[in-house]
């Protein structure tokens, strides 16, 4: 015997934001790419905003595949392309005019039985040589129903867990639990063959 029925699928990927970074000239028509994955065929924009990206970027869908929030790992952005309220200065502007330049080094996670609320991973940041490091990873509380719909940062930079072990600055990796809510977060430690692993909800008291 056989049936069908209908199948809903989580939406938190359903849009892409990429950029061109420092290679973006002011006088390049070329700005951020949009990439759209909600209709039956992939649908590829331009967005002419001045939201430089070169290495991190983050972005997560709400429940409808529509934009809730991304970063440059410097900002975080809605889906009207403006900073949300106490969004901005995750990291220098000064020192990274093009967006933060480290791949994977930042977050945007739905939280647990939430429709509105988001949570952004990053780390500080520790220059030894020519290499980059962190001690610590953070986390930041995002509110999409503040705001008019638009959001706000209501918690900021919140140190995860201070550890003595050096991590990789990038490559943070989400895994989905076996429960269907909560996150698993895979980091691994500098120069080494070991990783951290840090059960989000253990460390986030509204997870």
């Amino acid at each position: 015997m056989c049936f069908s029925i209908n199948s809903l699928a989580q939406k938190e990927d359903y849009n892409w934001i990429t950029g061109a970074g420092q290679y973006d000239l002011p006088q390049s028509i070329y700005k951020n790419n949009h990439f759209k994955f909600y209709h039956d065929s992939l649908d590829l924009a331009n967005l002419y905003e001045d939201i430089p990206f070169f290495g991190a970027c983050a972005i997560v869908s709400d429940t409808s595949g529509q934009i809730a929030a991304y970063s440059n790992g410097i900002n975080i952005y809605n889906r009207n392309h403006t900073i949300l309220v106490n969004g901005d200065a995750f990291q220098s502007s000064d020192q990274f005019p093009f967006g933060y330049p480290f791949n994977q080094s930042v977050l945007l996670l739905p939280m647990p039985d939430t429709h509105s609320i988001y949570l952004m991973i990053d780390g500080n940041q520790i220059d030894i040589g020519i290499d980059v490091i962190t001690q610590y990873l953070r986390y930041s509380i995002i509110d999409m129903s503040l705001d008019n719909g638009y959001g706000a940062v209501t918690e900021k930079k919140v140190i995860l867990e201070n550890t003595s072990d050096t991590l990789n600055i990038g490559f943070l990796n989400p895994i989905r639990h076996s429960n269907g809510k909560d996150w698993w977060l895979l980091v691994v430690k500098f120069e080494s063959n070991q990783y951290r692993k840090f059960l989000l909800s253990k460390w986030i008291g509204v997870c």
